[in-house]
């Protein structure tokens, strides 16, 4: 398993776990340990991101989009402006879903 793999995989967990707490018909107590799984899944998505060299999570969409996957799981990308800026975008801004595509994982 790649490294983005391994990310993917957190993405992935982290966003089926914020739609059960937002949209299960469960009980209060078991959203509150859903959401002790989605801290466990944060933080290591954020630990196992700063590991990474920054390359290879470098992401370069149609030429129309360069930036990086985002380093905390809540964010899909991150990009810089002209002055140095932080820039977030939602994989629906750019229409493109980084753990999806089995191609840039596999690389």
């Amino acid at each position: 398993m790649t490294n983005k793999e391994v990310l993917a995989e957190l993405k992935k967990s982290y966003i089926y776990v914020e739609d059960l707490i937002d949209n299960a018909k469960i009980s209060e107590e078991d959203k509150n340990s859903l959401r002790l799984a989605r801290g466990i899944i944060e933080e290591n998505y954020y630990n196992f991101y700063k590991e990474l060299d920054k390359e290879e999570v470098r992401i370069v969409y149609k030429n129309e989009f360069t930036g990086f996957i985002g380093e905390d799981v809540f964010y899909d990308y991150i990009s810089y402006n002209e002055n140095g800026e932080e820039e977030y975008y939602t994989c629906e801004d750019i229409d493109y879903f980084w753990y999806e595509d089995k191609v840039f994982l596999e690389n």
